[in-house]
């Protein structure tokens, strides 16, 4: 038959002190959760905008040299991406500036994509359009 102190289980004490380190572990999980969601939206914002700017600079292209915008223009977007014909329920803007270059065969176009509700986010893009002969 085995003795009494063969069969005893965790003491109070044991139980206690691995329910603080549990405890300790998880509220510093918690602490974490805040700082991971702001990186998680800004890497979103970031490749959502490099995606915007690329697309716009690609509608560049198929326009052709000649038929440039020559004032500034204005786009805004939803969460994923999708274009929408006015500013309401914009989560992105996409301003696109049309300037000269160094070179009478290239013209400078600087894309800036923002979060008209994040004042803080701004990524400026930049692409050079030549003229095809």
């Amino acid at each position: 038959m085995r003795s009494w102190r063969a069969l005893r289980g965790f003491s109070l004490v044991e139980v206690t002190i691995a329910m603080g380190i549990f405890a300790f572990a998880l509220i510093s999980l918690v602490g974490l959760m805040p700082t991971a969601l702001s990186s998680a939206r800004e890497s979103l914002d970031l490749a959502t905008a490099a995606q915007l700017a690329a697309g716009e600079a690609a509608k560049l292209h198929q326009i052709g040299y000649a038929n440039l915008p020559s004032s500034p223009t204005v786009d805004f977007f939803d969460d994923i991406g999708a274009p929408l014909d006015t500013a309401d329920g914009a989560i992105y803007r996409v301003d696109t500036v049309v300037g000269p270059s160094e070179s009478n065969s290239l013209k400078r176009v600087a894309i800036t994509v923002s979060r008209p509700t994040n004042a803080a986010f701004r990524q400026r893009f930049c692409y050079l359009v030549f003229k095809r002969e």
